[in-house]
């Protein structure tokens, strides 16, 4: 018989979505709207257009000028 443990992680959990970060699919003018301006605006590379968005506790990454994914820092 096999056993294996389950690993969450709250930042990858689905169940459990952070309410305090930049949602998937939010608009850049949303984004500063809600949480102001970021430390640093990292311009965008790569087709599509990728960006980030540096604040003190999470960094924010942009397709175009929607929301891809929010990153909680270590």
């Amino acid at each position: 018989m096999a056993a294996a443990d389950r690993l969450i992680i709250d930042d990858l959990d689905p169940d459990r979505p952070d309410r305090s970060l930049p949602r998937n699919g939010e608009t850049m003018q949303q984004v500063e709207a809600r949480f102001g301006a970021p430390k640093n605006r990292i311009p965008a590379v790569g087709d599509p257009p990728i960006s980030r968005w540096d604040y003190s506790e999470y960094m924010v990454y942009f397709e175009h000028e929607r929301v891809l994914h929010s990153v909680r820092k270590r």
